[in-house]
């Protein structure tokens, strides 16, 4: 019966996760309309923050690492003129 018990968490964790998809799909199609002004960014950010599992702090490192990569082609852009 622990087989069983398994399958039934597995089928819960995939259902969770096809929601999460479908939120970042909405997501997505929010961010497409917010392309427009500039503050979808902050928008598109704080709704990656708000999601759980792990994923805020993947999107956390990612906007440092995006971060770092702004500063390093400034930091080129001054050096080549």
């Amino acid at each position: 019966d622990k087989c069983n018990d398994k399958s039934k968490a597995q089928t819960e964790m995939n259902q969770s996760q096809s929601q999460g998809y479908q939120h970042r799909l909405e997501g997505f199609q929010r961010q497409s309309e917010e392309k427009e002004r500039p503050c979808g960014q902050v928008a598109r950010s704080h709704y990656y923050t708000e999601r759980p599992y792990g994923q805020s702090e993947r999107s956390h490192y990612h906007s440092e690492r995006f971060h770092v990569h702004a500063k390093r082609s400034h930091d080129h852009a001054k050096r080549s003129k």
